[in-house]
């Protein structure tokens, strides 16, 4: 575990960024530094492709970093509009969210703008448990939501508009 509880530590925040990078490197992402004025530090990581998440410290929470990844739609995309719409869905998928600790936010997409709708997630790991071991499950547990999601947005998509035709695809899928 780290431990940064020392009064008048000011160098906190950049040994936190360092190890950060540090870890991500190791572990084979690659990272990109992506300047925020609502952050202390950002980073923005993929290993082979997607899904993108990032870690970032926010400047009105400085006792932990947190990991945040989405899943977006434009709303040309009909399928996945009418996947928005659906409630079973999206308990489904909220229920996931809580279940593995993600605190999230559901924004659908703006009909009179071009504006995408989507699902945005992070989960926050405080300092006092910040470890290498934690670091890393968050990020993969982060990365396999984001992937899930995305399963269960086409899944759902392939089933409203081929379940005539391709039932057993279907049910395999589920």
């Amino acid at each position: 575990m780290l431990k940064f509880w020392k009064s008048g530590d000011v160098n906190k925040n950049e040994r936190v960024e360092e190890k950060l990078y540090r870890w991500l490197l190791e572990e084979g992402f690659t990272v990109e530094k992506v300047l925020d004025t609502n952050s202390i530090f950002r980073y923005f990581a993929t290993k082979n492709g997607p899904p993108k998440f990032s870690i970032f410290q926010s400047r009105s929470k400085s006792d932990c970093i947190i990991v945040e990844s989405g899943v977006a739609y434009n709303r040309e995309d009909e399928i996945l509009s009418r996947s928005f719409q659906n409630q079973t869905l999206i308990l489904e998928i909220i229920s996931n969210l809580l279940c593995k600790g993600f605190i999230y936010k559901i924004q659908p997409p703006q009909l009179q703008a071009d504006k995408a709708g989507g699902i945005v997630f992070a989960k926050p790991i405080y300092y006092d448990g910040l470890s290498k071991d934690r670091f890393v499950e968050t990020t993969s547990q982060t990365i396999n939501m984001a992937i899930f999601i995305i399963v269960t947005l086409q899944r759902h998509a392939t089933a409203s508009t081929n379940s005539v035709t391709t039932p057993n695809k279907i049910q395999y899928l589920t």
